[in-house]
């Protein structure tokens, strides 16, 4: 399942051998946002582990919040946007983030 976080792009590079398929969008803020596949459970806690915001669970009915929606106002994101609401926004952007 692929799995949406914030980061820095640096924090990204240092951990690109965690994911086993990795996409992300330049934010305005200078962070980027990550849209991830894990190449094994042990990997995807590893980042979990890390300073990167993390959104819930993409079908979960919980919300992504005004921490992420703040990093993503440009996007149209908003904070009582599930995650799966935010990501059929984002992947009208960027068609590789699409949850499918």
């Amino acid at each position: 399942m692929k799995e949406f976080s914030i980061c820095q792009k640096e924090d990204f590079a240092a951990a690109a051998h965690l994911f086993g398929n990795a996409h992300y969008i330049d934010l305005n803020n200078g962070q980027i946002l990550l849209c991830a596949e894990f190449s094994s459970e042990n990997h995807k806690n590893k980042w979990h582990g890390t300073e990167a915001v993390h959104f819930p669970h993409p079908l979960s009915s919980q919300t992504v919040g005004s921490e992420i929606a703040n990093h993503l106002v440009h996007l149209n994101i908003q904070p009582s946007d599930s995650t799966y609401q935010a990501v059929q926004k984002i992947s009208a952007i960027h068609p590789l983030m699409k949850l499918e």
